[in-house]
């Protein structure tokens, strides 16, 4: 059977290729000076991979097996934080610790934000590849039903992180970026209102100092207002039947009467204008309402026969709802 010339050429290049190391190995072992340098070796397949989990902002316990978290959305950015890509991942695949391997992404390093549960709950800039991280943020939705009104965004996960790709081993080069609850919660509850009262003739308008988060999660300060009906309880406190998600605080933000969380309390009328009832800034002690990341602001708004609105507030973990038992 005749021999094809590819095949010539390829036991030529091995032929060559272990003279080659061969002349070089001699050539240490005589203490050369001198010696050719070797062929190449086994080239060595590196992957970049990104791995997600998620972690309890308060113990900051690894909780990633929670059933919390529905969806997750990846953007990537490179160096100069522009957007080069976006990657749905699934939480199924996060929880089985199935990494996001990126390495036809062809990243030298770079930046990543992810964001979980974004879904229908808030308005995701629509991203193009080349814009700006700064440009770019994650909105409270405009409630339909009610204008100038915004609707509270949904539970939201967030993680952020430069990208070195460290390497783990020869073989992979592997991240991780760790995501925690994003929002904060208001929990509301006005006591001394008519026990005659329906629930229908109340609502509750939040004033919201934040209203964005950009893509490095900072909140955008953006003032909303946000109308939410309560319930009554079975003591005849008008609350939030769920505490309301919120774009929390900025840290450090310093607070005033000219920018500050107000919640009022209004009672619909029979004319076109509802009633102002009772409203809330800051407690007895003159803290005002503060909404932290992770955690849940409890408000009591107490309505006393003389008139007098007296506010207290307590800021609980993210799943514990303060009960307002001594007033």
């Amino acid at each position: 059977m005749p021999v094809s010339k590819n095949t010539i050429t390829g036991y030529m290049k091995y032929v060559l290729s272990v003279m080659a190391l061969t002349v070089f190995v001699s050539c240490v072992k005589q203490g050369m000076n001198e010696c050719p340098p070797p062929g190449p070796g086994p080239a060595v397949d590196v992957r970049q991979l990104l791995y997600v989990r998620v972690t309890d902002g308060e113990t900051q316990a690894d909780i990633t097996d929670t059933e919390e978290l529905d969806d997750i959305m990846i953007y990537l950015f490179d160096r100069n934080e522009k957007l080069v890509d976006t990657v749905a991942f699934t939480t199924a695949m996060m929880r089985q610790g199935t990494p996001i391997d990126l390495t036809d992404k062809e990243l030298d390093g770079g930046y990543v934000s992810v964001w979980g549960n974004i879904g229908n709950a808030v308005d995701v800039e629509k991203a193009s590849f080349g814009d700006d991280i700064d440009d770019l943020e994650i909105r409270m939705l405009p409630n339909d039903s009610r204008a100038d009104f915004f609707l509270c965004p949904g539970d939201m996960f967030f993680g952020y992180k430069q990208v070195a790709f460290i390497p783990v081993d020869e073989k992979t080069e592997a991240d991780t970026v760790w995501l925690k609850r994003k929002n904060s919660r208001l929990n509301l509850t006005v006591r001394g209102l008519p026990e005659t009262g329906n629930a229908e003739d109340y609502y509750f308008r939040i004033s919201s100092l934040y209203s964005a988060y950009d893509f490095e999660g900072t909140p955008r300060l953006e003032p909303r207002e946000i109308w939410e009906e309560g319930s009554f309880d079975g003591s005849m406190d008008y609350i939030s039947p769920d505490p309301y998600i919120m774009i929390h605080n900025a840290p450090g933000h310093i607070y005033s009467d000219d920018s500050r969380v107000v919640v009022d309390i209004y009672r619909t009328g029979n004319t076109r204008t509802d009633t102002l009832i009772a409203s809330g800034d800051r407690d007895t002690e003159g803290n005002y309402i503060l909404l932290e990341q992770g955690r849940t602001t409890n408000v009591l708004i107490v309505l006393e026969q003389t008139g007098e609105i007296i506010v207290h507030t307590t800021i609980t973990p993210w799943d514990e709802i303060h009960q307002w038992t001594i007033w």
